[in-house]
């Protein structure tokens, strides 16, 4: 069997690796691609929140729902409307320190991560601001 005159003493790419030079894999490319999709996901919510005084929001679930083509009924009723004590039930429910640490607490975060030995004992920390 004989050698085509077009390859001998050609060298295949990374040939460099017998003279002593070892070529790492590329890695910029998908760390650009890391980088560019965590700015993305920093960004996002800057980016939806405006739209939010335009249309109305929406939740998960009832994304899923409208999905699904089952139907989704809201009434909206003005903050007026709603007796006060109900508003704060609702914060409460939610974050009941949350007047008292503008808007993040840290304490509950700290707590969090020291209550966290496994992932299955892992809880959130997070606020109503931080949701």
């Amino acid at each position: 069997m004989s050698i085509p005159m077009s390859r001998v003493g050609k060298r295949r790419s990374g040939g460099n690796i017998g003279r002593g030079i070892l070529r790492l894999p590329n890695v910029r490319r998908p760390l650009w691609g890391v980088l560019i999709a965590a700015l993305l996901l920093l960004v996002a919510p800057y980016l939806i929140v405006p739209l939010y005084a335009f249309g109305q929001p929406a939740s998960t679930v009832m994304l899923w729902r409208k999905a699904l083509g089952k139907p989704v009924k809201r009434t909206f009723v003005p903050l007026s409307a709603i007796d006060p004590d109900l508003a704060r039930a609702v914060i409460v429910a939610e974050d009941g320190r949350f007047c008292s640490h503008y808007g993040v607490d840290f304490n509950q975060i700290q707590d969090a991560i020291e209550d966290a030995d496994s992932l299955e004992d892992m809880r959130g920390g997070s606020t109503i601001t931080q949701q």
